[in-house]
C-alpha cells in the first residue's frame, strides 16, 4: 500500500483532478522512461521547464482520495487456498459490489492497481 502507483495511473489521476501533495513523483525528462523520484512535490502539475514531473501517490493515498472525493471504497481479498488476490469496489448508494474475485492477481499491490485503474477509467 506504500508503493507508488504506476506512471499510467499517475497520468489518469492527473486527468481526474488528483492534486494532493505526495512524497514521490515521476521525473519526465524522458517521458518514455519516467523515473520515480522520492522527495516532496507540492501538486500534480507538469513542470516542463524542468523536464517535467508528475505526482506519484502511494496506493493508500489513492484509495483514501477515492473514498474522500467519491465515496468509492476499494479493498483486496484473498482466497487462502490459493496464493492469488482479487479486489472489490463499493460505491455509495449502490448495494452491489463490483468485484474481480477470481484471484487473478499475484499480489495485493497488483490487485489494488487494477482496481484503481478500473475505477478511474469506468466509475469517475
Amino acid at each position: 500500500m506504500n508503493t507508488p502507483v504506476s506512471f499510467e495511473i499517475a497520468k489518469l489521476l492527473a486527468e481526474k483532478g488528483f492534486d494532493n501533495a505526495t512524497d514521490t513523483f515521476y521525473w519526465l525528462e524522458d517521458e518514455l522512461n519516467p523515473e520515480v523520484i522520492y522527495g516532496k512535490t507540492p501538486r500534480q502539475k507538469f513542470h516542463k521547464e524542468y523536464g517535467g514531473s508528475l505526482s506519484a501517490p502511494t496506493i493508500a493515498q489513492v484509495v483514501m482520495w477515492l473514498y474522500e472525493m467519491y465515496g468509492i471504497w476499494i479493498y483486496t481479498v484473498r482466497d487462502y487456498d490459493l496464493p492469488k488476490f482479487g479486489y472489490a469496489i463499493q460505491q455509495p448508494n449502490i448495494y452491489s459490489v463490483l468485484s474481480h474475485l477470481h484471484n487473478d492477481f499475484n499480489s495485493s499491490t497488483e490487485a489494488y492497481s487494477n482496481a484503481i485503474e478500473f475505477t478511474l477509467n469506468n466509475l469517475i
